[in-house]
């Protein structure tokens, strides 16, 4: 990898091998939520059913569900067989980040910048091994941890043709197409990288002008392919009853939701004061980029764009419709932390305390964050509650799922051997009371002695708990359980 490998091999793979453990540790703490049991439906699907969702519009992630498919065949369908493909590319992601920064810091920087590499560059990748959000992502069983992966994949090809000479160039074109292309079916955020690239070919010129055949063909084969999705996609963005469940997010709020991500994790503590270590190291590298010694402008131009441009893309589209969740950017956090470690770099040269001070806190912040993740509850805790729910029950009790689409997820913990039933759909207010609702479970439980009900988000289904309020009515509750996420209650009924 270079001469800071030949100097440190032993800090670089001690690295590695922080990252891999920090990912596989506790890696099934969390019960199971309803988008990873998604991913264990979707892959195991009859394959001719997978393969129709890569011409679907509104399908996202194909391609994980058809790669998880072999694996799943093989490994079993456990949490941790589940899980563990993302730990390796959550593990992989983070040597691609050491690489990637060497590349990148020596894209149009100066001799001086140039000795600085080594070291920002092994920060980067010290700052990406211990991140809570990557290591939380790099636990679950989605597309999330590859899709990180796959971004650093797809720059660095991209910097590797316009680097290359002409012998070898239409090869290293190619890989980028098939990295990008490959991203495009992974998730349907990922396009909005294409003018993070466009800023770098543009910011590499004059001397990427010899490469503008490569970039055009590279254009041209992320186009014409993909006009048919394009407008599958189109026809349903723009349907009026197109309703992806998100809330509207201003820009600003955007912004600080992606900064309390990357900054301390999924756990919500510490408090946002000291998340704003990231904010000054961010601004160190923009401010000081320019200054001496050494130029590292074009570089941190470059990060800058990738850390700003999809978001305000992003914030475009929502103003048709809502669609923004921080997860769908997690792609955005190698830039973060690379342009954190620049910034400690830059802040260093003038002051060694000050610097310091600020890396020990936001490390401090990384660990942590890995820490309370990893032995704090956060996900639905469908396990605990299906146990309890299967100890508990008589064989002839009926059970409601309030949403019903969490039925799913029990059912991976607890089967399917009982009678079940779907909560009725009570939000809309103009044509649902409380009479209305009493009706359709009169006809649901007809017969049955005991019912227990199943919540989990029961307020994007039920906000004015219309099913609680019948059933306390014509029956006695009898048990309760309420663990993260999850509330289980049975009534016997009068």
């Amino acid at each position: 990898m270079g001469e800071g490998r030949r100097r440190h091999p032993w800090l670089l793979w001690a690295i590695i091998l922080l990252a891999f453990a920090l990912r596989v540790y506790h890696l099934d703490f969390q019960s199971l939520w309803r988008d990873e049991v998604d991913a264990l439906r979707f892959a195991t699907r009859p394959l001719a059913q997978l393969l129709d969702t890569f011409t679907k519009p509104g399908e996202n992630g194909p391609l994980f569900f058809l790669l998880l498919r072999p694996w799943l065949q093989v490994f079993g369908q456990s949490e941790t067989a589940l899980r563990f493909p993302s730990v390796l590319w959550g593990t992989l992601s983070v040597p691609l980040t050491w690489v990637l920064a060497r590349r990148l810091l020596r894209f149009g920087a100066t001799a001086t910048a140039h000795a600085g590499a080594a070291g920002v560059s092994t920060l980067a990748m010290l700052l990406t091994a211990t991140s809570p959000y990557l290591v939380w992502y790099s636990q679950e069983g989605k597309m999330y941890a590859l899709v990180v992966a796959l971004a650093l994949g797809s720059v660095l090809a991209l910097l590797w043709a316009l680097t290359a000479a002409a012998a070898g160039v239409r090869l290293r074109w190619l890989v980028y197409i098939a990295l990008t292309s490959l991203g495009f079916y992974l998730h349907v955020m990922f396009v909005l990288l294409l003018p993070v690239h466009a800023v770098l070919f543009a910011l590499g010129w004059p001397s990427t002008r010899r490469h503008w055949r490569g970039a055009l063909l590279a254009l041209a084969s992320f186009v014409l392919p993909y006009l048919p999705l394009v407008w599958w996609q189109w026809r349903l963005f723009t349907s009026p009853t197109f309703d992806p469940g998100f809330s509207p997010v201003s820009l600003p709020r955007m912004f600080a939701i992606l900064l309390v991500a990357f900054g301390r994790g999924m756990r919500g503590v510490p408090t946002i004061g000291l998340v704003s270590v990231w904010v000054f190291l961010l601004l160190a590298a923009l401010l000081l980029a320019g200054g001496k010694p050494g130029s590292w402008r074009r570089p941190v131009i470059i990060l800058a764009a990738w850390l700003l441009v999809p978001p305000l893309l992003l914030f475009v589209i929502t103003l048709r419709v809502p669609l923004f969740n921080d997860r769908y950017l997690i792609y955005l956090g190698p830039a973060f932390y690379l342009l954190s470690a620049v910034g400690a770099y830059l802040v260093a040269q003038r002051s060694r305390a000050l610097a310091a001070g600020a890396l020990l806190l936001a490390l401090s912040l990384n660990l942590v964050g890995v820490g309370g993740q990893a032995v704090t509850p956060i996900k639905a805790d469908f396990r605990t509650a299906a146990a309890f729910v299967q100890a508990q029950r008589g064989p002839t009790d009926v059970l409601i799922f309030l949403h019903p689409y969490s039925r799913f997820t029990f059912a991976y913990y607890a089967g399917w051997d009982y009678a079940w039933r779907e909560a009725p759909f009570t939000n809309d207010r103009q044509r649902v009371s409380l009479d209305s609702t009493g009706a359709v479970l009169t006809r649901l439980v007809q017969g049955a002695d005991h019912v227990w009900l199943i919540e989990s988000e029961a307020e994007t289904w039920d906000r004015r708990a219309f099913n609680r309020q019948w059933l306390d009515a014509h029956g006695e509750p009898v048990v309760t359980h309420a663990v993260t996420g999850v509330r289980v209650t049975r009534w016997a009924l009068r």
